[in-house]
């Protein structure tokens, strides 16, 4: 017998009688049940249902289930949400990944005698998924920096149809903060100044130049560059300056952040001010009232005082003593707007309500220094005093100005609680100051604020040798014949004052009376 017929014996040739007949039976048998299953199918096709005849039934009127019920309807309008869309995502990625993870478990399973080809095909499955893996975080990294240029949905940083009150909730996680947080990113992303001849993104070349100086700041324009981009927003900015400068503070920092990683790998508290400048409207600081509380102000006045120079809380991590757990991070904000101090509750670690300890080396703190501005001499009125009014300078803008320098400020006037002056007045008073926002120095000219004018003008000057020489001569012409024309008044009544002293003592033409 051939090694074929060992494994695969033929029918070819029976070997007795008693095989052929039980495989005629079974032959027989398949004919029969082959015949049966066919007969049952034929049936269940005969009593099937005949959709063409039965077509209009499924249109005709049923009111009770034509009708929505109102009360389960939500016809409240939603944009779409970019931070739950990556976060599905994120789930989906996760998801698939889980399952690959179990794939080689059912497609690579045997017996335990080839356990060794099992190990090799998974080592070569890990090695496989590792690749993918690093080539997916570099996707990732690529889709994040090439978001930037994503344009986005008009939807999301339309505000002409908000409304914001006293009320309205404008912290970061809301619907409408975040609306104004895509919308000023957009106006940092795209921004052209129409007066200049530039094409390129005015902000995004601000912040580059921010970047490249080492600085956590930069300046917008409110008249006429905000206040064009999103009138809206910039008269929310009026109105509601607090929080309205928190959420640009956090869209310039979320901006940057993008744009300059390594800027923030060191530095993971750091956050990029936004600095208001060219505000259309001056207040007097003596005309400053209860109206003006929580508003956006600009003053203008000599600097008289300078307190030293203190760090700030800014964010707080306290240590347990107890069981040495890091609690933290505490946002000090909140407490500093209430005027309440801050208390901590129980340790997460060891349910303990203390003590504590600060911890000096997570704990970030910021400059903070209070100057007295003053109305300017000439401005105040003969026989009135002068009124001042306590700023509040923070971050970068401490050591700005000295005193002795007249400046413009703009920033948020609050009211705070004033324990002191309440024992003094019998009754609730509450201290006022400025928190800068911006100074602008007055006898200084910085060179934002040349004109495109003046620049023609400086390079018309240089296309003569002596243009210099015509220029002075100009000014001194010009300085001279004023000069002449005081001299020429100063001699007509000097002489007139001399004609009129002769005649009053008698003398005339050099002759005395003969009285």
């Amino acid at each position: 017998m051939s090694h074929r017929d060992r494994f695969f014996p033929t029918r070819d040739e029976p070997e007795d009688d008693d095989e052929v007949d039980a495989g005629s039976e079974a032959m027989e048998d398949d004919r029969i049940s082959d015949g049966v299953d066919d007969a049952i199918e034929e049936e269940d096709e005969g009593e099937g249902e005949d959709l063409m005849d039965n077509m209009e039934e499924d249109y005709r009127p049923m009111p009770e289930l034509d009708r929505y019920d109102p009360r389960m309807l939500d016809e409240q309008e939603y944009g779409d949400d970019a931070g739950a869309r990556r976060r599905a995502e994120r789930e989906l990625r996760e998801r698939d990944r889980g399952q690959r993870r179990r794939m080689p478990g059912a497609v690579f399973g045997g017996d335990s005698s080839d356990s060794e080809d099992d190990d090799d095909r998974m080592g070569a499955y890990e090695r496989k998924r590792r690749r993918l893996e690093r080539l997916r975080r570099a996707a990732q990294a690529e889709d994040d920096d090439a978001a930037m240029d994503e344009e986005i949905d008009a939807d999301l940083i339309d505000l002409n149809n908000e409304e914001v009150g006293p009320d309205t909730d404008l912290s970061p996680d809301s619907r409408l903060g975040k609306k104004i947080i895509a919308n000023f990113s957009k106006f940092l992303q795209t921004f052209i100044d129409p007066t200049e001849d530039a094409y390129e993104p005015y902000y995004s070349e601000k912040i580059h130049h921010m970047c490249a100086e080492g600085k956590t700041s930069f300046t917008v324009s409110f008249h006429p560059h905000l206040a064009d981009w999103s009138p809206f927003m910039a008269q929310w900015l009026c109105d509601r300056p607090h929080h309205i400068l928190k959420l640009l503070l956090v869209s310039a920092t979320e901006f940057t952040k993008k744009k300059y990683k390594e800027l923030f790998a060191n530095d993971r508290h750091r956050e990029i001010n936004v600095r208001i400048v060219s505000f259309p409207v001056v207040d007097l600081i003596r005309n400053l009232r209860a109206f003006h509380i929580n508003k956006l102000v600009n003053v203008v006045g000599v600097v008289t005082r300078r307190s030293v120079l203190l760090p700030k809380l800014r964010v707080l991590y306290l240590t347990c003593m107890n069981c040495q757990f890091l609690c933290g991070p505490f946002d000090l904000s909140a407490s500093e707007e209430s005027g309440t101090s801050f208390k901590p509750g129980h340790c997460p670690e060891c349910q303990n309500t203390g003590p504590y300890a600060v911890n000096r080396e997570e704990t970030v703190y910021k400059n903070h220094q209070v100057i007295t501005l003053q109305e300017a001499p000439g401005s105040v009125l003969p026989g009135r005093m002068p009124r001042s009014v306590e700023v509040i300078l923070s971050d970068d803008l401490v050591d700005s100005v000295r005193p002795g320098d007249q400046c413009s400020i703009v920033g948020t006037y609050h009211a705070r609680y004033d324990s002191a002056g309440n024992v003094r007045a019998g009754f609730p008073v509450f201290k006022c100051a400025i928190d800068a926002n911006s100074i602008v120095r007055q006898n200084e000219m910085k060179i934002e604020s040349v004109r495109d004018e003046d620049k023609r003008d400086e390079d018309s000057f240089g296309y003569g040798p002596l243009w210099w020489k015509e220029k002075v001569a100009q000014d001194y012409n010009d300085n001279l014949a004023s000069q002449l024309e005081e001299a020429e008044g100063l001699y007509k009544d000097l002489f007139e004052k001399v004609q009129q002293m002769k005649e009053k003592i008698g003398v005339t033409d050099g002759t005395e009376s003969s009285n």
